[in-house]
Parts: C-alpha cells; sequence; structure tokens
C-alpha cells in the first residue's frame, strides 16, 4: 500500500467514497467527518492533493457517495450527502458558487437517504442508489 497524502491537513479524514478517472488518472474522493471533497493525480513525482470548496465543507454532513463526469472541462461532480433532504449536489471543479441540489435538476421530490453514484457518460444520466428506499433510481 502507499500513502497518497502524509500531511495531516491533507490526509483523507474519514474517507468514506472515491472515483477514479481513468482517463486522467485522477483520484477523487470525499469524506463525512469534513465534507470534503478532494482529489490527486496518481501519476508524478510528489503529486499534490487539490481540494474542492462547497457549501458545507468543514461541516459534518454524511457524505456517502462520489462520481465525476469527466466529459466536461473543467470536470462536473456529484456527491450524496446522507443528511440532507435533497441530498445530491453537483459541482463544477474550482466554481465554488455553482452548486445545485439534484432534487432540482431532474424534479425530485424526495431523496431519501442517497448513497451511491455512477454516471453514463453516453446518455448524460446519473444513476444512484438510496439505501432507505431499497432502489436504484437514473
Amino acid at each position: 500500500f502507499v500513502v497518497l497524502a502524509e500531511d495531516d491537513a491533507l490526509a483523507p479524514d474519514g474517507a468514506v467514497a472515491m472515483w477514479r478517472d481513468t482517463a486522467a488518472n485522477v483520484l477523487y474522493w470525499t469524506t463525512s467527518t469534513s465534507s470534503k471533497i478532494q482529489r490527486i493525480a496518481l501519476t508524478g513525482v510528489n503529486p499534490a492533493v487539490q481540494q474542492m470548496s462547497t457549501i458545507d465543507t468543514g461541516w459534518v454532513m454524511g457524505r456517502s457517495g462520489i462520481a465525476v463526469d469527466n466529459s466536461v472541462s473543467p470536470v462536473r461532480v456529484y456527491w450524496s450527502d446522507t443528511d440532507q433532504k435533497y441530498g445530491i449536489s453537483k459541482q463544477t471543479w474550482g466554481k465554488s458558487d455553482e452548486e445545485y441540489w439534484l432534487n432540482e435538476l431532474v424534479n425530485q421530490d424526495y431523496i431519501f437517504a442517497p448513497r451511491a453514484l455512477s454516471i453514463d457518460r453516453t446518455s448524460q444520466s446519473l444513476y444512484y442508489t438510496d439505501s432507505g428506499l431499497g432502489k436504484i433510481f437514473k
């Protein structure tokens, strides 16, 4: 095993979900203890951990899933928060003022307990599991 981040300030504190962008060879993850979304290049010498700021970074939000759409530039990040009524959000990397709840995007009246996320880049569809409802949604 290789430790990706030695610095305690950048280490994945309570990392709960990750996504690997195979095209760019970048690993993304989210944490439950401070609701951070971070990434690191898996190539190069001493790659640096980068962090995306969201409106709830620094708060314990129950993050449980992450997916990255790399068909756009900069990439678009989706994450699930089990502690939120509208528990799936999306944001373009580097644009902290551009955060949306998924229910606003797809007219979902209620998302109970979203967990795992997956993106179909061909159809631009987001799939997610809802552990509270026991179903998979598109």
